[in-house]
């Protein structure tokens, strides 16, 4: 009986998770002109694509995205015309991961060599490289998720103040930390301020995270400056030094957490938290609107 009951929950589990997977849609143009009606649409696995705006890195989700409209490919890059649901318009590059194609993209049941997009048609599986698709567009239902991107003002351990625009963390407008085994995620637009513990000579700091409802919550981010096994110096620097991310009048920011002592987020922007949506906690005994 239990053995059954198990098998039940799997299945429900597994169905759950195709159809949290498969929830994108759209119609995918490639550069002859085909034009194909794509569901269960991903890059990569994920519903989201990572682009560098001035050279800076950024994420964003498919349900951000109206549109994006792909230029003649280079070596490694692509320059791409993003079109968003807000109504702002992006103009950056994405990385085809170097790879050369093969006679295989562009199909139903092609085999997969390098960065594109996968899903299912009416014939069947589908692929497409990068370098080989015009324009995707995408088929959304209701309103877009509207997200506040906040302002900041940043001070490093050496007291210089940065003013910085549209700050993200690791190209996100969420803030990941850990309580003990637990991986918290809280967005920044909930945020008041962080508060980074000089430790030195360790590589896990404890941080201090003030709400805009007045409410704090202390843990801890890893800091780590030692170079991995097998990481190229784009993977470092994206991982280590690239960690804050926005602009400046000066041009664009970049900061690793070995590096910060403060963040105090715009206090005018702290309105703003409306437009989110409840916070997002991957661990226990957290999420909802409050805090920790």
């Amino acid at each position: 009986m239990r053995r059954r009951e198990l098998v039940i929950l799997l299945v429900v589990l597994a169905c759950a998770t195709m159809a949290a997977a498969g929830q994108y849609q759209g119609t995918v143009i490639t550069r002859s002109g085909d034009r194909h009606t794509v569901e269960n649409l991903d890059f990569q696995g994920r519903d989201e694509i990572e682009v560098y705006v001035d050279d800076v890195r950024r994420l964003l989700t498919f349900d951000q995205i109206d549109k994006l409209r792909l230029a003649e490919p280079g070596a490694e890059k692509i320059p791409v015309v993003l079109h968003l649901r807000s109504g702002d318009r992006l103009e950056a590059v994405i990385s085809t991961g170097g790879a050369r194609n093969t006679p295989s993209a562009s199909s139903v049941g092609g085999g997969q060599a390098t960065k594109g997009f996968t899903g299912t048609t009416s014939l069947g599986p589908f692929y497409i490289l990068l370098e080989q698709i015009a324009e995707i567009r995408f088929a959304h239902d209701g309103e877009p998720e509207r997200v506040a991107i906040r302002p900041a003002t940043v001070i490093d351990l050496n007291g210089q103040r940065f003013e910085v625009d549209a700050l993200r963390y690791r190209a996100r407008t969420s803030f990941d930390y850990q309580q003990g085994n637990q991986k918290r995620t809280k967005e920044l637009a909930r945020i008041k301020a962080l508060e980074f513990a000089d430790v030195e000579g360790q590589e896990i700091r404890p941080v201090v995270i003030t709400f805009v409802t007045g409410r704090q919550a202390r843990g801890t981010v890893d800091a780590g400056i030692v170079r991995l096994s097998g990481e190229t110096d784009a993977m470092y620097r994206r991982r280590v030094m690239e960690v804050f991310t926005g602009s400046t009048p000066q041009g664009p920011f970049a900061m690793g957490l070995h590096q910060l002592k403060l963040i105090r987020f715009n206090a005018a922007s702290a309105d703003n938290a409306d437009a989110v949506g409840g916070e997002r906690d991957s661990g226990e005994g957290g999420g909802g609107n409050g805090e920790p």
